[in-house]
């Protein structure tokens, strides 16, 4: 596996790419649900945006949609992507990617849709160990009454994504500061170790 870090709102991500696919993304310090790479045997090689190997090609990809998504301008993602779970686990990552963008489904409604009505806490679970955030987008399941407590990253980056997508976020500053940042010949793609993002509780709704 290659690795390589980016610098967005919520904290510092780090991405793994195995064999021309993201394998890996998630809060730096945050490997729940990251099996691939254990599986694999793959090893973890610090890549920075100055490599211009194969395998950093892809990470510079997710890095620059990571930038147009952060900043509104993206809603999909395009970057090839491979994850490795018990059959369960798929079922429930692969109806996370049926999520639009901007809308929400509840842990019973993903339960539902997968064929396994009872196994709402088995969701949730499946939903906690999602080696892939945001391009696989987890903090799109909430509860059935809005509670949108239970995900892996915490409350904060949760609520920071749900507000991004639903336009209650300042978009254009962050464009514009993305926009200095290249033209000042920076990037996104940084040598960062780990960051603690903030956790707090909270009883914030968020109805679908």
């Amino acid at each position: 596996m290659h690795i390589c870090y980016y610098d967005s709102p919520i904290g510092i991500l780090r991405i793994g790419e195995t064999d021309g696919k993201i394998t890996e993304l998630c809060l730096s310090g945050e490997t729940a649900g990251n099996d691939f790479a254990r599986r694999s045997g793959g090893t973890a090689d610090a890549v920075r945006g100055s490599n211009k190997t194969v395998h950093a090609e892809i990470l510079l990809a997710v890095c620059a949609q990571l930038d147009e998504y952060f900043a509104g301008t993206r809603k999909r993602f395009d970057v090839p992507i491979a994850y490795r779970g018990t059959p369960f686990q798929e079922r429930v990552w692969r109806a996370l990617l049926t999520i639009p963008y901007g809308e929400t489904r509840s842990y019973e409604d993903i339960a539902i849709q997968i064929g396994s009505p009872k196994a709402v806490r088995a969701v949730g679970q499946a939903n906690n160990r999602n080696p892939l955030m945001i391009l696989v987008p987890c903090h799109r399941v909430i509860h059935k009454n809005g509670d949108i407590s239970g995900f892996a990253c915490g409350i904060e980056p949760k609520r920071y994504l749900l507000d991004l997508e639903a336009g209650r976020i300042d978009k254009i500053s962050y464009k514009k500061q993305r926009t200095r940042e290249r033209k000042n010949g920076k990037i996104t793609m940084i040598a960062h170790e780990s960051i603690d993002v903030e956790r707090k509780d909270t009883n914030e709704r968020y109805q679908q």
